[in-house]
């Protein structure tokens, strides 16, 4: 009997230990479900309210920027472009305002201050002025005619030949067009460019056949910018000295912000440089930052002797032998397939 007793209540010891145990393992699905329901309420409602950003980024193939991961709030890298082109904007208008407000007073004798105020005035509304019509100017885009598709693009494979070179025309999907032989498609602008050099993301916009010479100038005027910067700098230096223990605190963050002034006058001003010797290079070759990377055609068929090499690249309406050609096959392509219809 004691036996049955001592096994009837462990039975019961148990059924109560499973009970209590089967109402905990609800309670923590209960639990979980409720979190998990709370996560997918929350991501709902951030999709909804972000559903502008979120969409574009499915629907664009452009690589998103998290502006704040916990927040879910991303940009376009189109946004980010324009994020870079208003930092150096800003870096050429702040500057300028330091230099006037406290650099100028301190150059000696009064004629030379008032020469390099001048200057260095001047050079930047210029520099101003270029960035706002390289930004807007069109870089020239080539314009969409749907000739053909890219399965009979594929079947006829159409090339022209120029200076003994055969030069295959490529199809460019996104366009739905016969690229001309020297533009390329930017990711960025989502259009088919002429005779592209590159993005710049200075400027937030595609440097091309129509603001390629403005984009020289602005350059140009930068390095200028930057000389000018460095020169009043110096001058700075020698009209208070190096005595740096005689200066009071106003004088002691002035030297500190002018130091990070010289800093970004030579940085900048070496990179500014250096493209200004690369792209006056490219201009006399009457050759692209782009063609020169992807070596698409020779430099000898692009190549017409340094003086028309250079009304190339500043007459925006210069016909070449290629487009010429370009033309004859595009015409032959429209024949044949109003011929065929």
């Amino acid at each position: 009997m004691n036996e049955n007793n001592i096994i009837s209540n462990n039975h019961t010891m148990n059924e109560e230990i499973n009970k209590k145990n089967s109402n905990l393992s609800e309670g923590l699905n209960l639990k979980t479900t409720e979190n998990h329901n709370k996560l997918n309420s929350n991501i709902n409602k951030e999709e909804v309210v972000y559903s502008d950003y979120i969409t574009t980024i499915k629907s664009d193939n452009i690589s998103p920027f998290c502006l704040c991961p916990k927040s879910r709030i991303y940009l376009k890298s189109n946004d980010c472009k324009i994020g870079v082109a208003i930092l150096a904007l800003s870096i050429i208008i702040i500057t300028n305002i330091f230099q006037n407000v406290f650099i100028h007073k301190k150059i000696t004798p009064k004629t030379l201050k008032i020469i390099m105020i001048i200057l260095h005035n001047l050079d930047t509304l210029i520099t101003i002025y270029f960035f706002f019509d390289v930004s807007t100017t069109s870089p020239g885009y080539q314009e969409i005619k749907e000739i053909i598709n890219f399965e009979e693009f594929e079947k006829i494979k159409p090339f022209i030949i120029v200076n003994k070179e055969t030069i295959y025309l490529k199809f460019c999907q996104t366009c739905k067009i016969i690229r001309k032989p020297r533009t390329f498609h930017c990711k960025y602008c989502n259009k088919c460019v002429l005779r592209q050099d590159h993005h710049c993301d200075f400027v937030n916009n595609c440097i091309g056949r129509n603001n390629y010479i403005k984009f020289i100038i602005f350059l140009l005027n930068v390095f200028i910018y930057c000389l000018l910067t460095l020169i009043i700098n110096i001058l700075f230096f020698c009209g208070i000295g190096l005595n740096f223990s005689e200066f009071n605190s106003n004088e002691i963050v002035c030297c500190c912000f002018n130091f990070i002034n010289l800093f970004l006058a030579i940085f900048f001003g070496a990179q500014m440089l250096f493209f200004l010797i690369s792209h006056f290079e490219y201009m006399c070759n009457n050759t692209t930052t782009r063609e020169t990377i992807k070596k698409n055609i020779n430099e000898e068929t692009l190549n017409k002797g340094c003086k028309n090499n250079c009304n190339i690249a500043c007459n925006k309406d210069y016909v070449e032998d290629l487009d010429i050609k370009y033309d004859e096959v595009i015409n032959n392509i429209n024949n044949r397939y109003n011929n065929n219809n």
